[in-house]
């Protein structure tokens, strides 16, 4: 009876550790945010490394995600206000399926997105502990997490406008 009990708790742990959906890390303020190389829509692979020294708003959405295709418009008004500066505005998607990349650029069409779209790899929103969406991350020169934002209400990007200029 021991020897069942003893199988039966291993294959659980087993099976409680290899569920894909269960974070492999967390990203929270005050921490330096993890790199990353993901493909953006036209297939070339984008790494967070590579915009050292610059500003970086890090959303990680869906297409599915009513707040977050609420939050287009005012993430464009952040992408166009802040043109030109040592700043940088990704997005990550975490829409997963066949087809991912159509479904994100008929996405940009349909509803005018003017910002870099990333597509998940899975490990990279498993590394920032993502759980639910919206999470935006706000990271400094040095991509340390100075902000965290879950959800998204109307008049934030007023509040993450300002913090950005602060750290420009």
């Amino acid at each position: 009876m021991t020897n069942r009990i003893s199988i039966v708790v291993v294959i659980c742990l087993l099976l409680f550790s290899c569920q894909p959906d269960r974070p492999v890390g967390t990203a929270d303020v005050g921490q330096t945010a993890p790199d990353f190389k993901l493909r953006n829509l036209n297939g070339s692979q984008i790494s967070l490394s590579s915009f050292k020294g610059k500003v970086v708003l890090l959303e990680f959405w869906a297409t599915w995600c009513p707040p977050c295709r609420t939050s287009v418009p005012d993430l464009n008004e952040l992408q166009r206000k802040f043109v030109g500066k040592d700043f940088k505005l990704l997005t990550i998607s975490v829409d997963d399926g066949r087809n991912v990349s159509d479904k994100l650029v008929e996405f940009n069409t349909d509803y005018g997105v003017i910002y870099s779209v990333l597509i998940d790899d899975d490990l990279t929103s498993r590394l920032y502990g993502i759980t639910s969406i919206p999470v935006i991350f706000l990271l400094d020169k040095d991509h340390n997490i100075v902000k965290k934002y879950t959800g998204y209400s109307p008049g934030l990007t007023d509040e993450i406008s300002q913090h950005i200029e602060e750290l420009l």
